[in-house]
């Protein structure tokens, strides 16, 4: 009777246990992720999140901090396993696969030191934009003619408290980091853009996508429980 019964949890355990593979993956990262307290205060933890869901899907795993474009680039060339955390358009790589588990989401709002609130985008027709150059969600505000387009944070913050613009468009976190020096500018919108950001693998390691997916599924949905 026992050694039927052993021989049933032998064959049980390992479908519902992911078992522990001889894989390394190295994971590229953005330097934005390398300030773990700066990435945390923003709500990422990613390189922990990361370290999770790998070590629950039985794959080793290490981390190294590079440029945000040397990151990608690195993993499309395959000179490294795994991409941190990107937006969904980065599926159009041929050498990347997406794991289809969206790991965080950043919200974009309008900014402003002027006190006023806008609730739609048609409120800006006779406002003066600043926005960050290349941002690939400026196409929901380009059709506005005092659009003006800039390269860092400072000169966004500066051009709002300076009164050259009157409205900054801009991601959460940037507006974060903005407001320790500039605290008189505040949100001044409900959410105008939302974007999930994925995890992204070189093909060369599609024989570990589906672990790693259903890994990233399991340890999402066990952080909303605890967040309930």
């Amino acid at each position: 009777m026992w050694k039927q019964l052993l021989c049933l949890l032998v064959v049980i355990y390992p479908a519902t246990v992911m078992t522990k593979t001889n894989e390394l993956m190295t994971i590229a990262m953005g330097e934005v992720y390398k300030d773990r307290e700066r990435a945390i205060e923003h709500g990422i933890d990613l390189e922990g999140d990361l370290r999770a869901i790998y070590s629950n899907a039985g794959i080793d795993s290490q981390f190294i901090f590079l440029p945000p474009e040397r990151a990608i680039r690195s993993v499309i060339d395959g000179e490294y396993d795994a991409l941190d955390m990107r937006l969904a358009t980065l599926k159009t790589e041929d050498q990347l696969l997406r794991v289809n588990v969206p790991l965080a989401s950043i919200n974009y709002y309008f900014y402003a030191s002027n006190g006023k609130f806008y609730n739609r985008l048609e409120d800006l027709k006779d406002e003066i934009v600043v926005a960050f150059h290349g941002s690939r969600h400026t196409n929901k505000i380009k059709h506005y003619k005092r659009i003006y387009f800039v390269h860092d944070l400072e000169q966004a913050a500066l051009m709002l408290t300076k009164n050259r613009a009157t409205v900054w468009f801009s991601s959460e976190p940037k507006y974060r980091e903005a407001k320790k020096r500039f605290p008189q500018i505040k949100i001044a919108s409900p959410i105008i853009y939302q974007s999930s950001l994925y995890h992204y693998i070189h093909f060369s390691k599609a024989h570990l996508f589906d672990k790693i997916e259903a890994s990233a599924k399991a340890y999402v949905n066990d952080k909303k429980k605890k967040d309930l």
